[in-house]
């Protein structure tokens, strides 16, 4: 009878384990409103994107790493070393999930850090600061929300950006759920490891800007030949008399013609990379990007 009693308990806690289904934590990854922008007509190229998280499980989110693969023909090399990354956080008031703050005051996320992982990819991350009961609601969602912005400086943006998610091992399931309760305690109440994430680059091509935004007054303009190694000349739609000036990539003045006629401007004796080339007339100001060889 004891035989038959300890199999029947056994079977009984084995139908009772198949009747539980365990729903492992989930996550997605996507790029959005992936565009092209520049604050001085064409002069200086952004890609900026939305990075968006969700997930079929509603979720308060602790800390996370994401690793992005660029272009180096479009961005350079080591992007994050020589100043071409930012990614938005810690905003008070954002509209992004890592710009939380508890009682508006103390932030919900910290220890946001990027690095080179290699010539042509870099990570971003980012820690909780307080424990799980300092954030308000699920921030992770079923539809889609923001998590963070990220910003990247070109250096050819005729160029694709072919940026994505490096989602390979090691460099997956590196997001956590948030841990502890009024306290930091992740050790009395541990983060889950979320092991199931889907990454997305469909969307992360940049819009590209256009003949307007590249010349918001409306004129044609162009320098040829350029690159150039001793002189160019400047061939436009302008009308009016015009001023050049030269600068360097730091600022520098290195040369002035004053009502250009629409002659050889001479560079020979300029170092060899890459200058701005402001023209100035009654239709307006207008600056292009010359590479000297």
């Amino acid at each position: 009878m004891k035989l038959n009693f300890n199999l029947t308990k056994v079977s009984l806690i084995v139908v009772l384990l198949l009747g539980v289904t365990v729903k492992a934590q989930d996550i997605k990854l996507e790029f959005s409103d992936a565009r092209q922008t520049s604050p001085d007509g064409g002069v200086t190229v952004y890609y900026e994107a939305d990075i968006l998280i969700s997930s079929s499980t509603e979720f308060k989110l602790g800390s996370g790493q994401l690793y992005f693969n660029y272009n180096t023909e479009a961005f350079g090399e080591n992007v994050s070393a020589n100043g071409k990354l930012a990614f938005n956080h810690g905003a008070n008031g954002g509209t992004y999930i890592l710009d939380e703050y508890y009682s508006g005051s103390l932030p919900v996320y910290n220890n946001f850090v990027q690095n080179d992982n290699i010539k042509n990819r870099v990570s971003v991350s980012f820690g909780q600061a307080l424990g799980s009961e300092g954030i308000s609601v699920a921030n992770v969602k079923t539809t889609p929300s923001k998590l963070m912005h990220i910003k990247m400086l070109y250096a050819d943006p005729a160029q694709p950006a072919n940026i994505c998610f490096h989602s390979q091992a090691p460099f997956d399931n590196l997001f956590y759920t948030s841990c502890g309760g009024v306290s930091l305690d992740c050790q009395g109440a541990p983060a889950l490891q979320i092991t199931n994430d889907n990454f997305e680059c469909a969307n992360s091509e940049p819009e590209l800007l256009s003949a307007n935004d590249l010349d918001p007054n409306g004129i044609t303009l162009k320098l040829y030949p350029n690159p150039s190694p001793t002189a160019f000349i400047i061939a436009s739609t302008i009308t009016s008399k015009m001023d050049v000036t030269l600068h360097d990539i730091n600022g520098k003045l290195v040369n002035v013609v004053e009502n250009y006629d629409g002659g050889s401007i001479d560079i020979s004796q300029l170092q060899a990379g890459m200058y701005l080339v402001s023209i100035e007339s009654e239709e307006g100001k207008t600056v292009k990007r010359l590479l000297i060889e």
